[in-house]
């Protein structure tokens, strides 16, 4: 069996990767949409500011780290180059409201509880400048991370961020940002581990990490 390989996604990659994608549904921008997941491989093909990193094992994907760079210009040329899909996205988001807003979710609320005090440990207690809505040519946004189930024993999220930073790094890029639920314990403490700085802002933890 073969080591992983990481590196940028080519066109090769993109069936693996909206395979992926399809199984684990990631929210980018609101939005679940397989419109939207074939949009963004396609753009990491074209678009400098969309950044793709791929995993691959046995010539098969097994798992990959979407971001994007100066994310207010990237979000308006998204705009203008897929409305259909910006229509679709600003629908998703309204539903989710009225879902959060109609429908309470005790049991994550219970999850936000129980684990405030076990994240105490990973939150810088120091006030910070920096935030999610920070947009620049030097500011990338990790938007999402995913590792097939059968491969994520194998540290392949610390290979995607390896390479992910140093894809960033050759685009001139100085800082990464991410956000996560307050529940969300294990992407907590990898991101903990792997550099990260970080802080509660606006109910999330915000993350961040200096490039270079």
């Amino acid at each position: 069996m073969d080591m992983p390989i990481y590196r940028v996604i080519n066109k090769s990659d993109i069936d693996g990767v909206l395979t992926l994608m399809d199984e684990m549904k990631p929210n980018i921008g609101g939005s679940r949409d397989p419109s939207l997941y074939s949009a963004m491989c396609q753009e990491a093909l074209t678009d400098k500011r969309v950044v793709i990193v791929v995993g691959e094992e046995d010539s098969k994907i097994i798992g990959f780290l979407l971001a994007v760079i100066d994310r207010n210009r990237w979000r308006m040329s998204v705009i203008c180059r897929h409305p259909w899909i910006v229509i679709k996205m600003i629908g998703d988001r309204a539903l989710n409201k009225l879902k959060k807003r109609f429908i309470e979710e005790e049991p994550e609320k219970r999850d936000i509880e129980n684990n405030r005090q076990d994240i105490s440990r990973y939150i810088n207690p120091a006030a910070t400048t920096k935030s999610w809505k920070d947009s620049s040519p030097e500011i990338a946004k990790l938007l999402f991370i995913c590792v097939r189930e059968g491969d994520r024993r194998k540290r392949v999220a610390h290979g995607l961020f390896r390479s992910m930073m140093d894809a960033l790094a050759e685009r001139g890029v100085k800082r990464a940002d991410a956000i996560v639920l307050l529940q969300n314990m294990p992407s907590i403490r990898f991101s903990h581990g792997i550099g990260f700085n970080m802080y509660i802002q606006d109910g999330h933890i915000f993350q961040t990490k200096d490039i270079g």
